[in-house]
């Protein structure tokens, strides 16, 4: 019923969904989707999102909505595309089979596999890794990662701003602690 018409699907994908993947996409702290079982359609499309993704070996993955009549809306395949490139999501849209979580981690889809039961407490401890960090240099990361994506040159302005982490507390304390030899304690500054 929120599809039934153009303008209502339109909403629906435009204002709803691209929202909440946007959201995902573009937080500024990482993102790590911890999955257990069936990924599929929309729960792929938000895995796609996340910066990490770990997923447990009985973990499957796929969209066939190839069998349903409809298509995936181009908003909601950037993700899986910058991800895992156009050949994957073509085999993945085209076929509407379901990948497991071996096919899924050889095809760019995913960060890494563990056992079922371990799923949580790996992102967890990858959230740990994350956090023990300097946070305005995870920001970056992610923020340099997309923009390199686009393919264009940096601009001098650019590559400057590349050494503003030179102006932070974060940095003088994270060498502080390197020669101190002892574990930084980052606040974000």
């Amino acid at each position: 019923t929120v599809r039934a018409t153009v303008d209502d699907a339109l909403h629906y994908h435009e204002e709803l969904v691209a929202a909440a993947l946007d959201a995902i996409r573009n937080c500024p702290a990482p993102t790590i989707a911890a999955i257990q079982g069936a990924c599929i359609g929309g729960g792929l499309e938000i895995a796609g999102c996340c910066d990490l993704r770990i997923a447990g070996t009985s973990a499957r993955f796929g969209a066939p909505i190839n069998k349903l009549g409809f298509s995936m809306y181009p908003g909601e395949m950037a993700g899986l595309l910058a991800l895992a490139g156009p050949a994957v999501v073509l085999e993945i849209l085209l076929e509407g089979r379901i990948l497991n979580a071996q096919e899924a981690l050889a095809k760019g889809l995913l960060t890494r596999i563990v056992d079922d039961h371990e799923v949580q407490q790996e992102a967890r401890a990858a959230a740990a890794r994350i956090a023990a960090g300097a946070p305005l240099v995870a920001r970056w990361h992610k923020q340099w990662v997309r923009r390199l994506m686009t393919g264009a040159p940096l601009t001098d302005e650019e590559k400057r701003a590349a050494f503003d982490f030179l102006h932070t507390e974060d940095y003088r304390e994270g060498l502080d602690a390197f020669l101190g030899k002892r574990k930084p304690a980052f606040k974000g500054r």
